[in-house]
């Protein structure tokens, strides 16, 4: 387990900070992720560690920006400590079907 599972997950209330699922709903407690994975110069710092569920972590990868079928824009992704407090101002958080990736789309 991560050394830093039980900060992460109390400070994400046991849910999966990119979908929300319950922790508890699964059988296993879920992952400590890198926002910025340590590959892109990420750090392990609190800051950029993040819970997620198995199949978030997976889809997520390495990767912190992608591009939307039939087009040839990169938006990045979600971020979980930033885009989070946005969704209740001006931002609508939309979930896009391109390999499950979570991107911000200005609302106005």
């Amino acid at each position: 387990m991560h050394p830093f599972y039980s900060t992460v997950a109390e400070r994400a209330h046991h849910r999966c900070e990119y979908c929300q699922a319950p922790e508890l709903v699964f059988n296993f407690p879920f992952e400590v992720e890198h926002i910025v994975p340590l590959s892109r110069n990420g750090t392990n710092d609190l800051e950029n560690l993040a819970l997620a569920c198995r199949s978030c972590n997976l889809d997520k990868g390495n990767r912190v920006s992608g591009k939307l079928q039939d087009s040839h824009d990169v938006f990045r992704f979600f971020h979980p400590k930033i885009d989070k407090h946005l969704a209740k101002i001006n931002y609508i958080i939309i979930a896009v079907g391109f390999q499950n990736s979570f991107h911000i789309f200005d609302q106005r």
